[in-house]
């Protein structure tokens, strides 16, 4: 979705009272986590200029800096997140707010939560505090918890070239519409298979991409018994983020689902 998109989806469920007690921000870049940031600087602030915070005022600034007592950025220590910063957000969230009209909660780089992190936070969903938001930020959705998914509202970014994916891309997505529902060879799909994990562009935004386009047909077709293409996707998009071969794992990919 484009990030004016959003943004104006974000400032209507907020004006309207309607705002989800967690978001899942993914996608690649950097831009959600510049969003959700912006989104509760918005939120605080108290001179809001028609749907955009100020930038200026007492709750804006220490937001920008996060310096603000209501707003907790979570980011990863070294390579993970570990329970003892979830621990001690529980606690912090269990206090009446000082000047904000929630507490707001970013979480960088959910991905690298530790499992022991993963799940207290997983309670700490189950059971939220009236007054807190939670803004969730990974690149790839099968990175969070299934059970963690299950309790956000699921916002995609693309890249910050909005939308525009590489030539090389654009040609394999356009392979793949021609490849649907005709019979290929083995000796096709290994060529093709192999082309694209040498091509150079992300193989999981690829992948993102392909479901996305899954969804959309099978959503206009009612074609809900193809629903498990998209948890193959999902399974291939993990392998590749485990490193296993590229081109393996698109042979396995298009063998199951062609």
């Amino acid at each position: 979705m484009e990030p004016q998109k959003i943004w104006n989806q974000l400032v209507k469920e907020a004006q309207s009272g309607s705002l989800a007690p967690a978001y899942l921000f993914y996608g690649p870049g950097e831009s959600g986590k510049k969003m959700a940031c912006e989104f509760v600087q918005y939120l605080f602030c108290v001179q809001k200029k028609e749907n955009s915070p100020c930038g200026e005022c007492a709750s804006c600034l220490p937001v920008i800096h996060h310096q603000h007592p209501d707003f907790y950025l979570i980011e990863s220590e070294g390579k993970s997140i570990s329970i003892d910063l979830l621990r001690g957000l529980k606690k912090n969230l269990a206090k009446t707010t000082l000047s904000a009209p929630l507490k707001a909660v970013v979480i960088h780089q959910a991905s690298e939560m530790t499992v022991s992190a993963a799940n207290s936070l997983l309670k700490t969903l189950e059971e939220p505090p009236g007054s807190a938001l939670f803004i969730l930020i990974a690149p790839q959705l099968f990175q969070i918890l299934p059970t963690i998914r299950s309790r956000c509202r699921k916002i995609f970014f693309s890249s910050t070239v909005d939308h525009e994916p590489s030539t090389e891309m654009s040609g394999a997505l356009d392979q793949w519409t021609q490849l649907q529902g005709t019979r290929q060879t083995f000796r096709q799909i290994s060529t093709l298979s192999a082309e694209w994990a040498s091509a150079g562009f992300d193989l999981i935004l690829f992948l993102e991409m392909i479901k996305r386009k899954f969804l959309g047909e099978i959503k206009e077709k009612q074609a809900w018994q193809q629903i498990d293409q998209l948890d193959r996707l999902s399974e291939a998009q993990r392998d590749l983020d485990r490193n296993v071969n590229k081109t393996l794992v698109l042979e396995n990919l298009m063998l199951d689902i062609l």
